[in-house]
C-alpha cells in the first residue's frame, strides 16, 4: 500500500509537467515533482524501516481454549491386548509465550475429561508441554499455524493414575481482530506413552478440537 500510495501520488503531481512539454513551465513543474518526491522517498523509506523493524520485535502472548477431547487407550496385561473407548469429552487449554514473528515458542498447561463408553469409568488427563508453533503468512488477517510440543502428562482413570513422556501435534488457523487479540480454532493429537495402571500398560491417545483467545501485549 506504501509503495502504491507513492505511484498515484507521482502520477497526479507529474501530469501538468508532462503536458506542458519542454515549456519553462514544464521545467518549473519537473523540479518541483523531484524535490517532492524525493522527501516523499525518504521520508516513506524511514517509514517502512520502521513498519519492518516493529514487525521484527518479539511480543508476549497469553492464549486460553476451550476443547472437545476424545481420549483412545490401548492397553496390555501379560501378553494380553485391548483398547478402551471413549465418549467425547470436554477440556481447557492456557499457554504463555513470544512471538518471534514467523515462530511461536510457549509453554501449555491442558486439563481433559471424559467418560469411557466400553467400560464403567471416566478418564482424566492433565498435561504440561512445551511448544513451538510455525505461523505461515498469507498478506491477510488470516494465518495458518502448525507445529507441537513435549512435555509430560498424568493420566488419571477411577483410582489409578500415572504420568508419562507425552508429546503432541497441531494445526490451525488465527484471525487476527486487531493489534492485540487473535481468535484461534485449531487440532491437536497428543499421545501419552509408558502409563501404568497396578501392572497394566496403557498408551493414551486423545484428539482434541479448539478455539480460543490469544492476546498480545
Amino acid at each position: 500500500m506504501l509503495f502504491q500510495n507513492r505511484s498515484l501520488r507521482w502520477r497526479e503531481i507529474s501530469t501538468p509537467c508532462l503536458r506542458a512539454g519542454n515549456s519553462r513551465e514544464g521545467e518549473n513543474n519537473a523540479n518541483f515533482v523531484a524535490y517532492h518526491w524525493n522527501r516523499r522517498r525518504r521520508g516513506g523509506g524511514a517509514a517502512f524501516v520502521a513498519s519492518a523493524q516493529a514487525q521484527d520485535t518479539p511480543t508476549d502472548y497469553f492464549s486460553i481454549s476451550i476443547a472437545a477431547a476424545r481420549p483412545d487407550a490401548d492397553i496390555s496385561l501379560l501378553g494380553l491386548t485391548g483398547n478402551v473407548d471413549f465418549d467425547t469429552g470436554a477440556g481447557v487449554h492456557w499457554a504463555a509465550g513470544r512471538d518471534h514473528g514467523n515462530f511461536r515458542g510457549e509453554v501449555e498447561g491442558s486439563y481433559s475429561n471424559a467418560d469411557a463408553s466400553n467400560v464403567a469409568g471416566s478418564g482424566d488427563t492433565v498435561a504440561l508441554m512445551v511448544n513451538g508453533w510455525f505461523d505461515i503468512d498469507t498478506g491477510t488477517a488470516f494465518t495458518p499455524f502448525i507445529g507441537g510440543g513435549i512435555g509430560a502428562a498424568r493420566v488419571s482413570f477411577e483410582n489409578e493414575s500415572d504420568t508419562g513422556f507425552a508429546a503432541q501435534i497441531g494445526a490451525g488457523v488465527a484471525y487476527q481482530m486487531n493489534d492485540s487479540t487473535a481468535v484461534e480454532v485449531g487440532l491437536r493429537y497428543l499421545n501419552v506413552d509408558s502409563i501404568n495402571f497396578g501392572g497394566v500398560s496403557v498408551n493414551l491417545d486423545v484428539s482434541s478440537i479448539l478455539i480460543g483467545l490469544r492476546f498480545s501485549f
